[in-house]
C-alpha cells in the first residue's frame, strides 16, 4: 500500500495467493499501524479488492474505495512507477527460493525505499522525509548550500539556484479532482 502523497510505501505483504481475507486484513493491517485511516483507498479491479468482504471493511471504516478502470493500466501511475523500480532493481531476485525469501527480500527494499530513495517527484525527497514532514529541514539545508555554492562561484550559475519543493497536492484523476492525498 503506497500513500500517493508521499508516496511512502506504508503496507506490503507477500503471499501464495490472493483472497478477500487477506486483502481485508492486509488493509486493517495497514491501517492499525499507521495509526490513520486514509479517505480513500484506490485500488486495481481484482476480484479481492471489489468483494464484499474489502467492500465491507472500508464500508465500516468510512473509507471511500477508488477503482482503476478495466484494462487500463495507468490509472494508478504511482504504482505503476514504484512496480518498474522494484522489478529493475539490481538485487531483485531472478527467483525467489520460498515465501520467506520474497518476505524478507520485499522488507528489506521497501525499508530502503523508504528512507533512502530520494525520489525525483519529491523534489528529491525521500518518501519518508515526506510522510513524517522532516522534510523542509533538509530541503533548507539543500538551499543554504545550493546559494553558498552559487556565491562562491557565480561565473557557474547564470540565474540563482533553484530548490524545488515536493508538491502540495497528488491527484490520479486531476479533471475530476477525486483524489487527493490518499492511500
Amino acid at each position: 500500500m503506497l500513500d500517493l502523497y508521499s508516496r511512502q510505501v506504508v503496507g506490503h505483504r507477500a503471499e501464495p495467493h490472493e483472497s478477500r481475507e487477506l486483502a481485508a486484513e492486509f488493509i486493517q493491517a495497514t491501517i492499525d499501524t499507521e495509526g490513520a485511516r486514509p479517505r480513500v483507498i484506490h485500488a486495481d479491479n481484482g476480484a479481492s479488492m471489489r468483494s464484499g468482504t474489502t467492500r465491507d471493511l472500508l464500508a465500516r471504516l468510512h473509507i471511500t474505495a477508488s477503482h482503476s478502470r478495466p484494462r487500463v493500466s495507468n490509472d494508478n501511475p504511482y504504482v505503476e512507477s514504484l512496480f518498474k523500480t522494484t522489478k529493475y532493481d539490481r538485487r531483485f531476485p531472478e527467483r525467489f527460493d520460498s515465501l520467506d525469501h520474497a518476505r524478507a527480500w520485499a522488507a528489506e527494499f521497501f525499508t530502503d525505499y523508504n528512507t533512502s530513495h530520494h525520489h525525483a517527484g519529491l523534489a528529491g525527497h525521500t518518501p519518508e522525509r515526506v510522510h513524517d514532514g522532516s522534510w523542509p529541514t533538509h530541503h533548507e539545508r539543500w538551499r543554504t548550500v545550493k546559494d553558498t555554492y552559487a556565491r562562491r562561484h557565480p561565473h557557474r550559475h547564470h540565474r540563482p539556484p533553484v530548490t524545488h519543493e515536493p508538491p502540495d497536492t497528488v491527484w490520479i484523476n486531476p479533471t475530476h479532482h477525486q483524489l487527493s492525498q490518499t492511500a
